[in-house]
């Protein structure tokens, strides 16, 4: 549920003078939301709260900063209403949210190399349907979900794991942190977006994920098909526990507590075989979707996002009652047109 930004302000006028009045900013049309005329299709309440969440979220004190000063920069309430729509869109493009079915595992797109190690079991998964990408990351993760540990169907039929007393199976699918449609097309919004959000997180290159790169390990999880469907709609997210480079300790926050099994949640931690031919997730794209995630939740953005695309795919873009709302998210969302 959305939540009212934290007051008193949190930055200290002296050491931090940007972000305190940047923040103020926000707390002050919080204050006058409803005096304030809506400019853009974010009601102004919530711009406030996801331009004070960014601030408050944001993973990195660089992207903290430099976000700071697009709100100090901000002449009044329609830029400031305009800069949250801005950001909001991105947040949009960027992870896949609620768009339909998952993608099934037989359908994952590949890259064009592959490793020479574990060729059999590659092969063997390649005659279950599965492509390089995902078989390379069941085998990085112990061919399990790397949430629940239940193992993989296909690969326990496959004869790559054995079940022990007690495991479990499940239909496990292969998470992009970040989105294929991003990279898909090379399109100038689709690069925009990346920039945009890869500035909060200090993430200094769009060739991380440019191309084949988009299905490099560091940005492929394991999971079950249903928590899979929850970290892609950003209910459910990754927060690093301790601050060993060389260990990667995460707990499972959820927006709910229904949603997620006690036991998965306190301590998970991500291992490889073989650190360098097999990279885990990348800590840092973790923490930028662990960030918009909480972002998305507590301003009410992931509501109204939420909302527009059960609309698109109820009565479709063109109903006559769709409004401009549905027809506006479904052409920033699928087509290479800019915003504004």
């Amino acid at each position: 549920m959305p939540e009212p930004l934290p007051r008193p302000n949190p930055y200290d006028l002296t050491s931090h003078l940007v972000l305190h009045s940047a923040y103020n900013k926000c707390l002050d049309l919080e204050t006058r939301y409803e005096q304030v005329k809506k400019s853009f299709l974010l009601q102004v309440l919530v711009c406030a709260r996801f331009l004070g969440y960014m601030l408050l979220r944001a993973p990195t004190d660089g992207g903290r900063e430099d976000f700071a000063w697009e709100i100090w920069r901000c002449s009044g309430d329609e830029t400031m209403q305009e800069l949250a729509q801005l950001y909001s869109d991105h947040l949009l493009r960027i992870f896949p949210r609620n768009k339909g079915r998952t993608p099934s595992p037989r359908s994952h797109p590949s890259a064009q190399t592959t490793p020479s190690k574990h060729d059999k079991a590659k092969k063997k998964l390649c005659t279950y349907g599965f492509l390089i990408p995902f078989s390379e990351a069941l085998y990085r993760d112990g061919y399990r979900c790397i949430l629940s540990g239940k193992l993989d169907s296909s690969s326990v039929s496959a004869n790559l794991v054995a079940p022990k007393p007690g495991e479990k199976e499940t239909v496990t699918e292969a998470s992009h942190i970040f989105e294929r449609s991003t990279n898909e097309g090379q399109s100038a919004y689709a690069a925009s977006a990346l920039a945009i959000l890869f500035r909060l997180g200090q993430i200094t290159s769009i060739e991380e994920l440019h191309g084949k790169n988009l299905h490099r390990l560091e940005n492929v999880l394991t999971l079950d098909a249903v928590l899979h469907r929850h970290f892609d709609s950003l209910s459910i997210w990754l927060e690093k526990t301790n601050a060993d480079p060389n260990r990667h300790c995460y707990k499972l926050v959820a927006i709910r507590p229904s949603m997620i099994d006690d036991r998965l949640v306190d301590h998970i931690e991500l291992t490889t075989p073989d650190p360098v031919e097999y990279p885990l997730p990348d800590h840092r794209y973790l923490a930028l979707h662990a960030a918009c995630a909480q972002i998305a939740h507590l301003s009410g953005v992931g509501e109204y996002i939420d909302r527009v695309l059960r609309e698109i795919e109820t009565i479709g873009v063109l109903a006559s009652n769709g409004g401009s709302d549905v027809l506006y998210h479904a052409l920033v969302r699928h087509s290479d047109i800019e915003a504004y």
